[in-house]
């Protein structure tokens, strides 16, 4: 009896077809079934993905870039495949900063909705993540004010990933450079650190747990896609420490792509998840992705 990917690549061996022409020859098959077995195997067998969703290549190497909501998308990949994951989550600690101006201009909010990371994204995460894979959180710097109180909001942040199995490292610092706009200014971000398990398996040991890259200017063009946009060469430090080339990486908050980016310079396959149509469209015209087959009549077709 054949498999469902198998059966997917005997469909698609001779002749390309839409996704809803996927959908209407498999009518025993659930949707969100055939699409799990093509984001699973990006970089594998499918080259080219339909509706909603974007290839970016380097060589052989592909970046799926997923147009929508991502803890939908995340429950249709399956247990412990994924090598790694980095995300920069819409987290809500900072709003309060908006109405005074101490982080950001009086415009009251960010470019984005702000969330509260929840227990099920965690557990869904840990899911999917292969035993001794590396799971990377960015977190604003710890301070208790009348605005926020991010050290109670990073805290509580690790308690969970620990509470749905994860095992918590260290705060890695990412060192930002220069900053100034009121005393003591935040001149670093942390990195919350978290293992699959016990053992911790490194590829590169040169990374120390304070990571100096400065961040993307004000006046950027990059900070109009997406104003928390992260540099590409930080995430390429956690990228080889945590992974080898051919791995697959995720990322659940796209923002400006740089994630993408930088897996593609690294040779890692990944998959990104941005609910902004616009943004993604914004993020690969700055970053000129080579993006197999853009536009919405977009195909499938398996590699040779």
């Amino acid at each position: 009896m054949q498999t469902v990917l198998t059966r997917l690549q005997d469909f698609l061996k001779d002749e390309k077809h839409t996704l809803e022409e996927i959908y209407e020859a498999h009518p025993d098959l659930k949707k969100h079934t055939i699409r799990a077995r093509l984001n699973e195997n990006v970089g594998k067998c499918f080259k080219r993905i339909s509706r909603g969703l974007y290839i970016a290549v380097n060589g052989e190497t592909q970046a799926l870039i997923i147009a929508g909501d991502n803890l939908s998308g995340i429950k249709e990949i399956n247990d412990n495949v994924i090598d790694f994951v980095i995300i920069d989550s819409n987290y809500p600690s900072l709003d309060g900063h908006l109405s005074v101006g101490t982080t950001r201009k009086k415009s009251g909010k960010w470019q984005f909705d702000t969330e509260e990371m929840s227990k099920e994204m965690l557990s869904e995460i840990h899911r999917v993540l292969k035993p001794s894979g590396h799971f990377y959180s960015f977190l604003p710097a710890d301070s208790i004010s009348e605005y926020a109180n991010t050290l109670d909001y990073n805290n509580r942040f690790i308690d969970m990933c620990q509470e749905v199995g994860f095992t918590f490292r260290k705060r890695l610092i990412w060192n930002k450079g220069r900053t100034m706009g009121y005393p003591y200014a935040s001149a670093y971000e942390q990195i919350a650190f978290f293992i699959n398990g016990k053992k911790c398996i490194s590829y590169d040991n040169t990374v120390t747990n304070v990571l100096s890259h400065p961040k993307i200017h004000n006046q950027h063009p990059l900070r109009e896609v997406n104003e928390t946009a992260k540099p590409v060469e930080l995430l390429k430090d956690l990228i080889k420490v945590c992974s080898k080339k051919g791995d697959i990486g995720m990322d659940l908050y796209g923002g400006s792509l740089s994630f993408a980016e930088a897996c593609l310079e690294m040779r890692r396959h990944s998959i990104t998840f941005e609910k902004d149509q616009e943004m993604i469209k914004k993020a690969i015209e700055y970053r000129k992705f080579n993006v197999i087959n853009l536009g919405t009549n977009k195909s499938i077709s398996t590699c040779t």
